[in-house]
């Protein structure tokens, strides 16, 4: 029955969590908008967020969205109260309703109101975004974590494959000695290279064991040390980093998507409150009070409600930059198309169908493939083919062309694994055998690829052998 019980446990421990997490949402954001903290109990916020990305509960932020909507309705609602409150005209007794009691407003009254309203979502949004950013900045932690531990695992590879023949030459001696090697192993019998290129003392799994990166050593401690770090209470980058271990399985597609969905939860939080605003001046508008306004009225009421758009536009849709000259990942530079960009997104929507309907994943794995072949192959008889001097009316392929095509192909094909990891993850044992489809689009790629390089060279061959012949002849 263990198996059953840590099931039942394992769901408990994760409505906990989302019931914590509904609590914080709710203390957050309906706390005093005079209170100047921003941000409330970061390191319980952190360790959170921390908490639900290893349970794999990558929904929570639509609570904070839930709760959003709730208290923008409260702050409106709180804010006509306290002014209805101060006016002696109006007899709250007598009139009940909140919208009849603002209605008996004068102007100034109501245009005080609206400040007010405005004032206090301009709070509400910052204190939104402070929440947001600690959150984002958890996720992005755990992206770079899994990014860098990737690195270091495909270094210790290359290592690992360059010491394999030293140490096959050790087992040959073993096996020719009459030794067991299991023996051998647990005298230390063995050189002292080849101990060190097996014993679990002196190597960390999954890490380059001669790196002295600190993002591995919490791997390599002892249980002892390991604990007493985790139970820091620091939010600082470093802080956040000793509670990142391995158990944190998540795919570098998820942490993304999840991150731009946090981003996302900001923009709307901007829109709900606009959202609010426009239903506050209508109900306003009802008995014809705008129609009555006079000029010196209007531009002071439009001239603050420009502001306040202004303000939530400062708060919420980013700096401006212009778009980098080339596309960095995991430390390469790609200069590619807009296409490309746009594929990668494609992928992504796969991606995320998959895992909102895991029943569909061989259906989507297959229209995935036809699309990442159908990508290859027209990107072949454009550039390579000269189709683009018909299509988009080129007057030459180029080098330029060719490059940007050639990065285009390595770019998915550095994304390939990460999909198929993606799908396999979802696929069941009797279904891996379609996993092949990433292996011959691969290949297909990478030819594509040689051609295009071959081409590029043939090129600079027949540029050298003009300007040779030119010196030859001036000679």
């Amino acid at each position: 029955h263990l198996g059953s019980q840590l099931c039942e446990l394992e769901k408990l421990i994760d409505k906990m969590m989302i019931a914590e997490f509904s609590t914080y949402a709710r203390s957050d954001l309906n706390r005093p908008l005079e209170d100047e903290c921003q941000i409330l109990e970061e390191d319980r916020l952190v360790s959170l967020v921390f908490g639900l990305l290893k349970q794999r509960k990558l929904n929570f932020f639509e609570i904070y969205g839930d709760e959003i909507i709730i208290t923008a309705k409260n702050i409106i609602k709180q804010c006509v109260i306290n002014t209805v409150s101060e006016i002696e005209e109006i007899d709250t007794g007598a009139v009940v309703k909140l919208a009849d009691q603002m209605r008996m407003m004068n102007f100034p009254q109501w245009f005080d109101l609206l400040k007010n309203i405005f004032s206090n979502f301009i709070i509400f949004l910052k204190r939104i975004k402070a929440t947001l950013n600690v959150i984002r900045s958890v996720v992005l932690l755990v992206l770079d974590k899994n990014q860098r531990s990737r690195v270091l695992g495909e270094a210790s590879v290359q290592k690992n494959s360059s010491r394999e023949s030293a140490v096959d030459t050790e087992v040959a001696y073993l096996t020719h000695e009459g030794m067991f090697i299991s023996d051998a192993f647990s005298r230390r019998d063995l050189p002292s290279s080849t101990t060190d290129s097996v014993s679990p003392r002196n190597v960390c799994p999954d890490s380059d064991p001669s790196s002295s990166d600190s993002v591995s050593e919490p791997e390599c401690a002892t249980d002892s040390s390991s604990s007493k770090e985790q139970t820091l209470p620091s939010v600082t980058p470093a802080g956040i980093e000793t509670m990142i271990g391995e158990d944190v399985k998540l795919s570098e597609l998820e942490l993304v998507r999840l991150a731009n969905n946090i981003q996302e939860l900001l923009y709307s939080a901007s829109d709900i409150c606009h959202d609010r605003s426009v239903k506050f001046l209508m109900a306003r508008a009802k008995d014809g009070f705008l129609e009555k306004l006079n000029s010196t009225e209007f531009v002071a009421l439009s001239r603050l409600m420009e502001s306040f758009i202004l303000d939530t536009e400062h708060i919420c849709a980013p700096e401006e930059r212009k778009p980098m000259d080339v596309l960095i990942v995991s430390g390469q530079k790609y200069a590619v198309v807009g296409t490309v960009l746009l594929l990668i997104r494609i992928i992504l929507e796969y991606c995320q169908c998959v895992d909102n309907i895991p029943s569909i994943a061989t259906d989507m794995l297959t229209r995935l493939s036809d699309l990442l072949k159908y990508f290859n192959s027209r990107s072949c008889q454009l550039v390579l083919g000269a189709g683009a001097l018909q299509v988009v009316g080129l007057k030459t392929i180029t080098t330029k062309n060719l490059a940007l095509s050639s990065r285009c192909l390595q770019l998915i094909v550095h994304y390939i694994p990460v999909i198929r990891a993606h799908f396999e993850s979802r696929l069941q044992p009797k279904q891996f055998s379609m996993l092949r489809h990433f292996d011959h689009i691969t290949k297909d790629y990478h030819d594509h690829i040689a051609e295009i390089s071959a081409k590029l060279v043939a090129i600079m061959d027949s540029l050298f052998d003009k300007l040779l012949s030119k010196v030859t002849i001036a000679g």
